[in-house]
């Protein structure tokens, strides 16, 4: 029985999860993949708003409030007055936040440098093309 495309991406997924071995980091860290992708967004955003946050995440706010919430609790975020906007916080990692976001990401690179390194220069190119396209059409819908 032929596989449908979406049952191929599936797969892929989850044979790419399974590469390595090893466990990511994140059981001992104490964080979930989804709190992740909060550190990931403000390691580049540093300061955004609670508001800027949701909307660069493409979020619901009241869902952004409450993970940041717990984030800011567990040490991960800091809350800070916004200079621009004393009305606003500004939302920044901690220390804690950064040294974890730092072994997600070399846990993450690793993996991903193994899965590219069975690949040409040309060949790595064309499926960073290919996947920059897919994610750019999911924005758009």
């Amino acid at each position: 029985m032929e596989k449908t495309n979406l049952e191929r991406l599936e797969k892929l997924l989850v044979n790419f999860h399974a590469q390595g071995g090893e466990t990511p980091p994140l059981d001992a860290l104490g964080l979930s993949s989804a709190q992740v992708v909060y550190l990931d967004h403000l390691a580049e955003q540093s300061g955004s708003s609670l508001s800027e946050l949701a909307q660069g995440l493409g979020f619901k706010l009241a869902s952004v409030s409450t993970m940041v919430s717990l984030l800011v609790q567990r040490g991960f975020l800091l809350k800070e007055s916004n200079p621009r906007d004393r009305r606003q916080m500004a939302l920044r990692l901690s220390f804690k936040g950064r040294k974890a976001l730092e072994r997600v990401r070399t846990f993450r690179r690793a993996r991903l440098s193994k899965m590219l390194e069975r690949m040409d220069a040309d060949e790595t190119q064309e499926f960073l093309s290919l996947f920059e396209q897919a994610l750019a059409m999911k924005k758009e819908k």
